[in-house]
């Protein structure tokens, strides 16, 4: 029962990060359907690839914070993998770790596709 503690702590930090991660998902979705409205960069009568617009300032803050926010919870799930003797939550935390690192790469090529693939870390 060494692990209760560490379960007590596990399961809001493991709701918190699905929570959020929805949020980002449904987000993503958003854009890849058009529903997030980009403002048009291009002569009028003209296409242009939804996936290379230039991304807004608000844009680009929303998915670098959101990025810090996947890479914390990445920092946190791997304090998890390292102190829990649980194969339960060792496998949890991973699953965790795996799933942020996923959609963090993915806020990052979001970045770089419109053109922001240098954020300041000051902001």
């Amino acid at each position: 029962m060494a692990d209760r503690p560490l379960l007590r702590l596990a399961l809001p930090v493991v709701a918190v990060v699905v929570l959020v991660g929805g949020g980002v998902a449904v987000y993503q979705a958003g854009v890849r359907a058009g529903s997030v409205a980009d403002p048009p960069t291009s002569a009028p009568g003209t296409t242009q690839d939804p996936n290379r617009l230039k991304a807004q300032p608000i844009d680009v803050g929303f998915a670098a914070d959101m990025n810090d926010h996947h890479d914390q919870a990445v920092q946190l799930a791997l304090l998890v993998i390292d102190r829990s003797d649980s194969p339960a939550i060792r496998t949890l935390a991973t699953e965790i770790a795996t799933a942020q690192r996923r959609e963090g790469g993915m806020l990052l090529q979001f970045l770089k596709d419109r053109g922001a693939d240098r954020v300041d870390p000051s902001r």
